[in-house]
């Protein structure tokens, strides 16, 4: 969930990388699109998985020119890059500050981010992450479900677009269930953080 941005896997051995866009396109990217990057043997002076090495051969074969992408598309694309360090960085130091807000509130419980001292992989993130610890915080409501804070909430918070500027929040066991996963955008976090004490507090 930290992109490229925040862990360099073929640097630490992966063989091959795939990343979906959203957030390099800034929310903005009109339909899925998913950049895959191949190790290199020669680049990681030893050899990589055979699986890997036809990947990138066959990656290599196809141009940017090859890819067909429609004109609006490439340009969202560049325009998202222009900016994408400085978002990203935005997106990690505020998904930071929302972790430590949450921690903090007995409304919630088991909040689960690599940033903090708390995490029980704390320690091997600070090794391996980069610029941070990431756009995503994942925790558990108490006495309440998912469903029920989502009704407290404006609607932009499930409904903005994901990688946009706005933060989101979703419910990866379902409206029914008590967890929440929260993707930080760009906005103000004393705002997002004061937003979602009220609706936890209703």
């Amino acid at each position: 969930m930290v992109s490229a941005f925040g862990c360099d896997p073929l640097r630490l051995g992966a063989a091959l990388l795939l990343e979906a866009l959203d957030r390099v396109c800034a929310g903005k990217a009109p339909r899925k699109l998913v950049a895959a990057s191949v190790a290199r043997s020669q680049l990681k002076r030893h050899r990589v998985d055979a699986a890997a090495e036809c990947a990138h051969a066959l990656l290599e074969g196809r141009g940017l020119a090859k890819l067909d992408l429609p004109a609006d598309e490439a340009g969202v694309l560049e325009r998202g890059l222009d900016s994408f360090e400085a978002r990203m960085q935005a997106h990690f130091d505020r998904a930071r500050a929302l972790a430590e807000y949450l921690a903090a509130n007995e409304k919630v419980r088991n909040v689960r981010y690599p940033g903090l001292s708390s995490h029980p992989d704390h320690a091997v993130a600070t090794g391996i992450l980069e610029h941070g610890f990431g756009p995503a915080v994942e925790f558990d409501l108490i006495g309440r479900s998912a469903g029920e804070l989502f009704d407290a909430l404006p609607g932009e918070f499930r409904t903005s677009p994901a990688g946009g500027a706005t933060t989101r929040l979703s419910a990866p066991r379902g409206k029914q269930g008590s967890t929440i996963r929260l993707f930080a955008g760009t906005d103000d976090p004393l705002i997002v953080a004061a937003t979602l004490d009220n609706a936890l507090r209703n």
